[in-house]
């Protein structure tokens, strides 16, 4: 449209559907009348990033939208229409590419923008359609040319996308409660301790490892810190068990009856779990919280470094 900044536009169809479609397109009329272009280019915006439609027919429609479109024809050079045609293909070749994937599965929306400038290409979203209640977005992403090229000497493409955790155990919190059984604030079976005194801290990150092997889902506490301050810590988390290693000797805590017994990290076992066993096995059992064990092993490496 021989837009020169764009980058306000697109913010302000990245908000569309936040906004009526009275106030999006007001505020591209006055966007564009502030870059000295004509407000009869906004309703034709406006209802360009609004198709929406399957793979096969996406190409067609948006060719012969621009085609017939006279502000179009009227507002723009040969250069923008060729740039328009390089990203009608560039999308075309993903869709296509998506297309062994059920039918409705994915759709060419122009409604998704993002107002941040350092996408250079297609971006996209993901949506849960068997939940229609829940509009926001839990996959969401794009591609990003030579974005790390700004901290390294080497041209590199992009593809990036980012998993909303939080949001899918939202939908799963609010659509099947039962499978999340809400317990201890996490699925950690022990909390090893540090120990405050230096050289029993290698056997506790040895015990540790050990009882991830055995099965068991094991957090380390983050600091060398006062014992007493990392027993809070395992109350607050509703932890069942608690690890210690002092002068060499490995001792393990009942938070719920309250005993403390030594232990050995390779036979130690619990004959009668408290009422939260069943949470615990179910939980070590999970395959989507397998991941929780390798990132407390990573944070138990670097805490060692």
């Amino acid at each position: 449209f021989g837009i020169e900044d764009t980058t306000p536009i697109i913010r302000i169809i990245d908000k569309s559907e936040k906004i009526s479609t009275i106030e999006t397109q007001r505020s591209l009329a006055e966007e564009l009348k502030r870059q000295g272009k004509t407000s009869d280019l906004s309703p034709v915006i406006f209802d360009l990033t609004n198709i929406k439609v399957a793979p096969r027919e996406f190409s067609g429609l948006l060719r012969d939208f621009i085609t017939r479109n006279d502000v179009i024809a009227k507002s723009v050079n040969e250069d923008a229409i060729q740039i328009m045609q390089e990203g009608i293909l560039e999308l075309e070749f993903v869709l296509n590419s998506l297309s062994h994937l059920p039918e409705n599965a994915v759709m060419g929306d122009l409604t998704i923008v993002r107002g941040l400038d350092y996408y250079t290409g297609t971006v996209y979203e993901t949506q849960l359609l068997d939940v229609p209640e829940f509009t926001g977005s839990v996959c969401s992403g794009g591609r990003y040319d030579d974005l790390a090229g700004s901290y390294i000497n080497k041209h590199l493409p992009g593809v990036g996308i980012s998993l909303g955790f939080s949001r899918l155990f939202d939908v799963i919190r609010q659509t099947r409660p039962e499978l999340l059984r809400i317990g201890p604030k996490g699925p950690a079976h022990i909390l090893t301790t540090v120990p405050e005194n230096e050289p029993d801290r290698p056997a506790a990150y040895d015990a540790a490892r050990t009882l991830r092997k055995r099965g068991f889902n094991v957090e380390m506490y983050h600091a060398p810190k006062k014992i007493g301050d990392q027993l809070k810590y395992a109350a607050k988390k509703n932890l069942p068990y608690v690890w210690f290693v002092r002068d060499g000797v490995h001792e393990v805590k009942d938070m719920v009856g309250g005993e403390q017994v030594p232990a050995d990290p390779e036979t130690w076992s619990v004959k009668k779990l408290n009422a939260q066993s069943s949470h615990c096995e179910r939980m070590r059992s999970n395959p989507a919280l397998k991941v929780y064990a390798k990132m407390r092993s990573l944070e138990d490496t670097l805490i060692q470094i």
